[in-house]
């Protein structure tokens, strides 16, 4: 073979790390370096500045190589790989990150990334989905229900566990988490930590840049797949040893389910592998129809509400407060609903009495009382919305600005009962989600619910009662 000093020095730098992926080194592996030293006409002074160069300088170096070369440099790898009978997974993983990279086919949409100076530690047996923006065609198939698991059972089998953040959402109880950090930030910072709702695929890729040193520009793909491949240690031109990373980048903002079969084929033999589309999908689909069901609806005392029948998963609505305060209006109302042109009439009638008032001091149970008799549609509206949101959120109602938010309620019902269709949408096992959702009817121009209100239970002094004997529904005048 005839190679460039760093060709040279690139091609011993990877071998070196394939032996080594396994945590040990064999006896095998070590007459093949040295054949594969001799080969290249290598001397131990030339074999110790291997160390000078990172994954993705050894990569970027024999990227000018033709296919011809590149598989004769792999030829070696594989057997490096094979020198021992237990093949690990790591070893696996790292000969198929390279194989992708040397592919006319997968280097159009493969990215080997290297970081060094990082403290932080980072999981090699999760394989993270990341946006730079918002990618559409991939969340649509991952959000799949049928093409999520497929997805995620191949990956499994090789290993890898996917953190796909929309998904981790609907696993893990926010609300936990949250309060966990109460006791892993500092006491100083507590107020400053962020709002784990509104962490999406985006945001985290912010995050994982300033964590690990990348730069954004580096990524040039929307969407993709990131997994760390190794850690070791690379020398500056001082000659200090700095920690480095290594990662595979994988663009999957097209093509997601075939460039994922085409890694996950690189690790293991396809073997008893369903297809993604078919009649196998419409089997599935048929199987999770039969299984759905429909659910209770369980308020706790902090108004959390949780689908009891369906694994008492829990409801997570955007802008939380409003939208639940939405809901239990609506419900309220019942399947008559309330009008478009009550809201807006409720909307005029708080700009009225706000600017009456505008020289007073906000008195809250004069405000009520005020409504109270006024004895109008728009009037009681605004009234049972004060009465809810007091109850549900955080918010003080002796202050001046709580009129704010119930002006934000009556102004964005739209925007809110989308979120509340996309709450309902995350719940798995759920039978014909619309009917749990706000609908527009636009014969009759009104937003309504068609949830049954004997199916919804709520907590209340500590005993669990029917929605329809609480003290917060009693207090409503409709």
């Amino acid at each position: 073979m005839t190679f460039t000093s760093i060709q040279k020095r690139a091609i011993m730098h990877l071998a070196v790390d394939l032996a080594k992926a396994d945590r040990q080194i064999h006896a095998g592996e070590v007459a093949i370096l040295n054949e594969c030293q001799k080969s290249l006409g290598m001397t131990d002074d030339e074999i110790e500045m291997i160390h000078y160069m990172s994954f993705q300088e050894c990569i970027s170096a024999l990227e000018p190589l033709s296919q011809a070369r590149k598989d004769e440099v792999m030829a070696w790898y594989e057997k490096i790989v094979e020198a021992d009978v237990d093949v690990d997974v790591r070893e696996r993983i790292l000969l198929s990150a390279i194989r992708m990279a040397f592919s006319e086919e997968s280097s159009r949409w493969t990215r080997i990334l290297s970081v060094s100076g990082v403290e932080t530690d980072c999981s090699s047996n999760q394989i993270i989905y990341l946006e730079k923006k918002r990618c559409e065609s991939s969340r649509e198939v991952l959000d799949d229900e049928f093409n999520n698991l497929l997805l995620t059972k191949a990956l499994n089998e090789v290993g890898l566990q996917l953190f796909y953040m929309p998904r981790v959402k609907k696993i893990i109880d926010l609300e936990l988490l949250c309060k966990s950090m109460d006791y892993i930030l500092p006491a100083g910072t507590r107020s400053s930590a962020p709002d784990l709702d509104c962490v999406d695929s985006v945001s985290l890729f912010g995050a994982f840049c300033s964590t690990y040193r990348l730069s954004p520009g580096n990524v040039d793909f929307d969407a993709f797949l990131m997994l760390k491949l190794q850690e070791g240690e690379v020398l500056n031109d001082e000659g200090a040893q700095t920690r480095s990373m290594d990662f595979i980048c994988i663009d999957v903002s097209s093509c997601l389910k075939d460039r994922v079969a085409h890694f996950v084929n690189l690790l293991d033999a396809p073997g008893n592998k369903l297809s993604y589309d078919g009649y196998y999908r419409l089997l599935y689909d048929h199987m999770m129809s039969a299984s759905s069901v429909v659910s209770r609806i369980f308020i706790d005392e902090k108004f959390g509400f949780f689908l009891t029948d369906a694994d008492n998963q829990k409801l997570r609505f955007e802008s939380a407060p409003q939208a639940k305060t939405l809901y239990l209006l609506l419900l309220r109302y019942g399947v008559g609903g309330i009008s478009q042109e009550c809201f807006e009439e409720a909307l005029e009638l708080l700009d009225t009495l706000r600017s009456e008032s505008a020289d007073q001091p906000w008195d809250y149970l004069g405000f009520r009382n005020h409504l109270s008799k006024l004895h109008t549609p728009a009037a009681m509206l605004v009234l049972n919305i004060m009465t809810i949101y007091a109850c549900i959120s955080t918010k003080n109602p002796e202050c001046e600005g709580f009129l704010n938010y119930i002006q934000t309620i009556i102004r964005q019902r739209s925007a809110l009962k989308n979120y509340i269709a996309g709450g309902f949408s995350c719940i798995t096992h759920l039978l014909d989600k619309d009917t749990y959702c706000v609908q527009f009817n636009h014969s009759a121009k009104s937003y309504c619910l068609a949830t049954d209100v004997s199916l919804i239970s709520i907590e209340q002094n500590g005993v669990v009662i029917p929605l329809k004997e609480s003290e917060l529904w009693q207090s409503l005048l409709v």
